[in-house]
């Protein structure tokens, strides 16, 4: 059953999957607010749409997190950093690899590699992004095919006669602090939510089934959206191959380079 799920179509395309759970449970829930069908898909549609989609728009190739940044530094966050689950999208792997080569020429050899603007996945390698000096910021390009997963960074140290790689890949930092407010403003309004079905509840006397629709949903829509945008781990139904694997594949293939620590 796991093989079968790993080759399916929701496995491999899980930006598609996503809009379409969470434009159906918005859906579901403007029917029960008296939309007709074709207007509740439509808003379940563009919503879901949305909701999906707005963490890409904000930079073609993004910067990862990093648990050097000050918010990373939190205690909870700072925990979060290191905590190696699917469904932690503030999980940063960090990784150093060594190369035979020279640093200047391991920048030559990635810049080479990368694909350039407009970033179209038309190379046998689907990495994208730019170095400076001794610095590089990369992301895998494959549309929807994956999930768009997380992005990387990383830098060269000069460690003669070679060079060690040191990367960390993460979720997008801008698409991760958004989900982390969008987190906030989820859990906020389910609070809210809960406590005005209920209360109306009570008082009308009428079944709790509204209020279980409005928490499932909610929680669902969350599971969904972790999963989505979470984490260089996939989901345990899904592929076995995390982002840090592709990576290290990557890395081996560009500048023959191996894995001597890995967090």
């Amino acid at each position: 059953m796991r093989r079968a799920f790993e080759h399916s179509p929701l496995a491999r395309h899980a930006v598609l999957t996503a809009w379409a759970v969470i434009g159906a449970v918005v859906a579901v829930i403007a029917i029960v607010r008296g939309q007709s069908v074709v207007g509740a898909l439509g808003i379940g549609a563009a919503l879901g749409g949305l909701i999906v989609l707005v963490p890409f728009v904000f930079d073609p190739i993004p910067f990862p997190l990093s648990r050097a940044q000050w918010p990373m530094r939190l205690p909870i966050l700072r925990l979060l950093a290191r905590r190696r689950h699917w469904a932690n999208p503030f999980y940063v792997e960090l990784m150093t690899l060594h190369s035979a080569w020279r640093p200047d020429y391991c920048a030559q050899q990635l810049s080479a590699a990368l694909i350039k603007f407009p970033w179209l996945p038309v190379q046998s390698q689907s990495f994208a992004g730019w170095t400076r000096a001794d610095r590089f910021v990369l992301k895998r390009i494959t549309w929807w095919h994956n999930g768009m997963r997380p992005t990387a960074a990383g830098r060269f140290e000069d460690v003669p006669p070679g060079t060690n790689v040191v990367v960390w890949v993460a979720a997008p930092a801008v698409g991760a602090y958004f989900f982390l407010l969008l987190l906030i403003v989820v859990a906020l309004l389910l609070l809210l939510a809960v406590y005005a079905v209920a209360r109306r509840a009570l008082e009308a006397g009428d079944s709790p089934t509204t209020l279980a629709l409005v928490v499932l949903a909610g929680i669902l829509m969350t599971v969904v959206i972790t999963g989505l945008f979470a984490s260089p781990i996939p989901f345990p139904l899904g592929q076995a191959t995390t982002e840090g694997d592709r990576y290290i594949k990557f890395f081996d293939d560009v500048l023959g380079a191996s894995v001597i620590a890995r967090e």
